[in-house]
Formats: C-alpha cells, sequence, structure tokens
C-alpha cells in the first residue's frame, strides 16, 4: 500500500494518484499532487551562481605557478597588504606586472626574494603595456576585417581567385 507524498495517508493502489514526471511518488487526490508541487517549487533553492575569483585569490594562484620553491603565504600577504596600501596598486595591478615582468620581459624569479624583486622597479613599465594593449584592443574593433573574393577568369579552364584589394592594385 503506498503513501502520499503530501499527507502520508496509506492508500490502496488502484485510488491512488501517480505523479507523471516520478511514477514512484503516490498520492492520495491530484489535489495533493498540486499542493505538493507548489510546495516543492517553494522551497527548492535558488541556484546561486559560482562567483569568480578574488583579485588576491588569482594573485596568490599566479605566484604559486611561477615561484620556483614553496612560498612562504604569511611574507607574501604582508608584502601584497604593504604593496597597495603604499604604491596605491590594487592586487589585481600586482598580478598584471608580474605577469608582464615573467612572460613578456622573461625574467627569471629568485625564490629567496619577494615580490620586491619586481613592483617597484617595473611597475611603470607594466602600467604602460597593459595600457598599449588596451589602445590597441580598442582600435582593432573599428576595423572590418571581411575581405571579398572575386573570381577571375584567366584562361579557358583555370579559374583564380584573388582579393578584391589586390585587383585594385593591379590596375595600374
Amino acid at each position: 500500500m503506498p503513501r502520499c507524498k503530501y499527507c502520508n495517508q496509506l492508500n490502496k493502489v488502484a485510488d491512488c494518484f501517480q505523479d507523471p514526471e516520478h511514477p514512484s511518488y503516490s498520492f492520495c487526490t491530484k489535489e495533493h499532487w498540486e499542493l505538493y508541487k507548489k510546495e516543492k517549487k517553494v522551497t527548492k533553492k535558488a541556484s546561486t551562481p559560482t562567483k569568480p575569483k578574488s583579485e588576491l585569490r588569482k594573485l596568490t594562484d599566479y605566484i604559486q605557478a611561477i615561484w620556483p620553491v614553496e612560498p612562504n603565504w604569511q611574507w607574501f600577504n604582508k608584502q601584497i597588504k604593504n604593496l597597495c596600501t603604499e604604491t596605491g596598486l590594487t592586487q589585481n595591478d600586482i598580478r598584471l606586472t608580474l605577469k608582464y615582468c615573467i612572460e613578456v620581459k622573461e625574467l627569471q624569479v629568485d625564490g629567496q626574494y619577494g615580490l620586491q624583486q619586481f613592483i617597484p622597479k617595473y611597475c611603470q613599465e607594466a602600467q604602460q603595456f597593459i595600457n598599449d594593449i588596451k589602445r590597441v584592443k580598442d582600435s582593432l574593433t573599428t576595423i572590418d576585417f571581411e575581405d571579398e573574393l572575386v573570381s577571375t577568369p584567366v584562361g579557358r579552364v583555370n579559374v583564380h581567385r584573388r582579393l578584391k584589394e589586390d585587383m585594385e592594385f593591379n590596375s595600374n
């Protein structure tokens, strides 16, 4: 004898109403089924979107990836905090400066020294490089990259395709 999912009452199999979505769920009546569905919709947890990583987490993950020895995290966190207050840089600026030094300038990381081997020295260069990249990205959005192909018959059988722009240069 199945029990009603809503009121927990025992019922005969012939008298039960079964949920179309979940055949194993039995109810006394269709009204109990509808009440159960409404109750379940209200009690379902709203799915929270995953939070993006914080700037500090991104910075520490990057330091973990590039540092040749296991970093002393208390010392690094103190350095990050001091750099943010003294220089006015954000944690993202520190990460981008490190990326610039390691990936663009290809400087070697010395595991005995902290962030001070890069940060005060290369901050201005890194900021200028990042601003240049942003300016180039902004200028690229205005350029139209679609080329038109025009077929030009050369002989009876061979057909060569050329860009329309190339055709204008050859007309001289």
